[in-house]
């Protein structure tokens, strides 16, 4: 006869069952990673698919797996009470892998080098954004516009025009470039144009130079 396992959450979470259309989130926390992405992660989900705190606490589980699911299984029975009980459990076990996030004025002191394009200051300012620690939509539009290397026609365009939003400000920075680009594209097409026609005029004098005049 085999022992039955007392469950790890209290009996005012354990009347709620699992929806059979509930979809889980198809990511597994190892135990190795910053813990608090895991858990945002898979909170958004929860709660964009209408799950209480009570299925949000059932259906944990089943996304951990070798140390963190190892883990679970350590918690005292019935001595989770709320899905934030849980939460902080979890993010307090596995802290030591929490990634150091920076403050927001950090953002400040990137500026675009002379002899960085556009689009490279720009990936590494988006990549920067997902360390900073309480983000800011208005302070990382300011940050960005104010990283933007002085002297150039896209800082000249926005400050003519300031965007009232970071996605709109990352928008028209992502038309210049790609305007940027068809731009050389078209000057590299030209050059290979002239340049070909060049090179077959040449051949063409070369030949009428090489035919000897009849006498």
């Amino acid at each position: 006869m085999m022992m039955e396992v007392e469950p790890q959450f209290t009996r005012k979470i354990m009347p709620d069952e699992l929806s059979r259309s509930l979809k889980l989130l198809d990511i597994k926390y190892e135990g190795t990673t910053d813990p608090t992405d895991h858990m945002k992660s898979y909170r958004s989900w929860m709660e964009l698919n209408g799950a209480s705190g009570a299925i949000m606490c059932q259906a944990f589980s089943p996304t951990l797996k070798v140390v963190a699911r190892h883990w679970y299984w350590t918690l005292r029975p019935r001595s989770i009470s709320s899905f934030q009980q849980l939460l902080e459990a979890f993010v307090s076990q596995f802290v030591a892998h929490k990634t150091k996030r920076k403050p927001a004025k950090y953002l400040g002191t990137l500026k675009q080098a002379m002899h960085k394009s556009i689009e490279s200051f720009l990936f590494r300012f988006v990549q920067e954004t997902m360390t900073i620690d309480n983000l800011n939509e208005a302070t990382t539009r300011t940050h960005l516009m104010n990283g933007l290397r002085e002297g150039t026609i896209l800082k000249y365009l926005i400050s003519m025009k300031r965007p009232t939003t970071y996605a709109n400000l990352t928008t028209k920075i992502r038309q210049h470039i790609n305007a940027e680009k068809a731009v050389a594209l078209e000057v590299s097409k030209l050059s290979q144009d002239l340049l070909a026609d060049s090179s077959s005029r040449g051949q063409k004098q070369g030949i009428g130079a090489s035919v000897a005049p009849i006498k």
